[in-house]
């Protein structure tokens, strides 16, 4: 199995030059081996160290995520979305596993009716697709969840501050030093008055029709969906654009696909130098990789 499944989790610790990995088999590195391995001193060892065991009581014992209830839409609507979805999910996911684009074109000019924003909606696959959506750095090393929502936000013209999103009211980011992802639909839904039209799934899977059936749903409603990866320090398998080859758990919001064959995403470590200087605001990356780095983590879509 490439890698222990994970819910999701951004954990950029920028001082470090040689990342410590924690997964539910691991222990956590005792405070001498992270001042070694990270060159910090003995305070910092203490803050990444306790940092790292939050992380793997997290996964490993399954901290509780308390469901949160999304308000009524504001139009009143009560559609269920999430049966909705899972219907166009199928057909799209048979479309493209055959290679089937007369059915593909047929489905997703589908969309448009069932789209919340019929403004917004706007399906085209055998061309470009991107939607405008503006670049956040995220504002602290494990605040890429909420720089992802933000800028999904950004989207319909919601602007809402990284730490506003990260409070025990939305994410919970800030109180638990990582972002649950089922928090993410809750909040998209929330602010944009949704109902339940976003969804969270994690990927226990490596399949790309699937995952450009998930985007393509999302993309041409005129919405854009989140996606945790899990990047491996492995040299023979992909990773993300202008990153180095180190273990990564990372959110990024997609916003335009190719012709079927890759996506367009925003990564909110571009900026914060050291290991992230090569990592660019906006990248594509084929279909194929960025199937293969969410095997393991989520999807919002």
């Amino acid at each position: 199995m490439k890698k222990i499944l994970f819910l999701l989790v951004c954990t950029l610790i920028l001082s470090a030059s040689i990342p410590v990995v924690v997964s539910a088999e691991d222990s956590v590195p005792t405070i001498e081996q992270i001042m070694k391995d990270y060159e910090v001193g003995s305070d910092e060892a203490i803050n990444i160290q306790s940092r790292l065991q939050a992380e793997k009581d997290f996964y490993e014992f399954g901290a509780e995520v308390p469901l949160k209830i999304v308000p009524t839409p504001r139009s009143g609507n009560s559609i269920d979305y999430e049966t909705q979805k899972l219907e166009f999910e199928s057909r799209l996911y048979e479309a493209y596993e055959n290679m089937d684009y007369a059915a593909l074109e047929a489905i997703k000019q589908e969309l448009i009716a069932a789209s919340p924003d019929k403004e917004w909606a706007n399906p085209l696959s055998r061309s470009t697709k991107q939607i405008a959506m503006n670049f956040y750095r995220q504002k602290n090393d494990y605040f890429c969840g909420p720089a992802a929502v933000a800028m999904a936000l950004s989207v319909k013209n919601k602007y809402v501050d990284q730490y506003e999103l990260a409070n025990d009211r939305w994410l919970e980011t800030s109180k638990r030093g990582l972002t649950p992802g089922q928090y993410i639909s809750y909040t998209l839904n929330s602010f944009l008055g949704l109902g339940n039209w976003y969804v969270y799934r994690t990927v226990d899977t490596w399949d790309q029709s699937l995952f450009m059936s998930r985007i393509t749903i999302t993309l041409d409603a005129g919405y854009a969906p989140i996606v945790a990866v899990y990047q491996t320090g492995k040299t023979n398998v992909p990773k993300l654009v202008g990153h180095t080859y180190y273990d990564l758990r990372h959110f990024v919001p997609i916003y335009g696909y190719a012709d079927r064959n890759g996506v367009y995403y925003k990564d909110s470590s571009s900026g914060l130098g050291g290991r992230f200087g090569g990592v660019p605001q906006s990248a594509y990356i084929s279909a194929y990789d960025m199937s293969y780095l969410i095997w393991g983590g989520s999807i919002t879509y």
